[in-house]
């Protein structure tokens, strides 16, 4: 019996029989890993027509003839696979780059930017208002998801500090901003 040398597969740099697609080593440069005899395209690429493609940025991993086809989310970045799709978790948002961005402490949900507010929490005292989740009147915004009461004295108040009212109840007056 005569042997004959065939061409290895391409994805393949090297191989060893008893078929062409069993691998030695991949072609550097060609985005592959040598997985049990194959090159595989490594993780973040998929495959088409024996060259790997980079694959969305939402993707971990991707197949079929589109970058967005996800096949696995990083779930470090916050995504969370969706039929073929990686959006962005809930109280994240999808700023163009791998990793969700969280969205600010007063919404509870957010699409485009931090402060671009889906949704707010009423129990945070919050209500929507446009696109923001400012605080209920008698409450004051401390730059946390809650809002503070403010002081016994005031109806409302401004600033961070529950104690610097911006209108008084009815047997009081405004006095210095207090």
């Amino acid at each position: 019996s005569v042997s004959v040398c065939a061409v290895c597969h391409p994805t393949c740099y090297t191989c060893n029989g008893p078929f062409n697609t069993n691998c030695l080593s991949c072609a550097p440069g060609n985005n592959r890993n040598l997985v049990s005899s194959r090159c595989d395209c490594k993780t973040h690429y998929y495959d088409m027509s024996n060259t790997c493609y980079v694959c969305d940025y939402s993707c971990e991993n991707c197949t079929g003839g589109l970058n967005s086809q996800c096949s696995t989310c990083l779930t470090s970045s916050f995504r969370t696979l969706t039929s073929t799709t990686c959006p962005c978790n809930f109280g994240y948002f999808d700023g163009g780059v791998a990793v969700c961005q969280p969205c600010d402490y007063s919404c509870t949900g957010c699409v485009t930017s931090s402060t671009n507010c889906l949704s707010c929490n009423a129990t945070n005292h919050r209500t929507m208002a446009g696109s923001a989740c400012p605080c209920n009147a008698g409450y004051v915004d401390t730059l946390v998801a809650m809002c503070s009461s403010c002081h016994y004295s005031c109806v409302t108040c401004i600033a961070t500090v529950s104690t610097a009212c911006s209108t008084c109840n009815a047997d009081r007056s405004l006095s210095g901003g207090q």
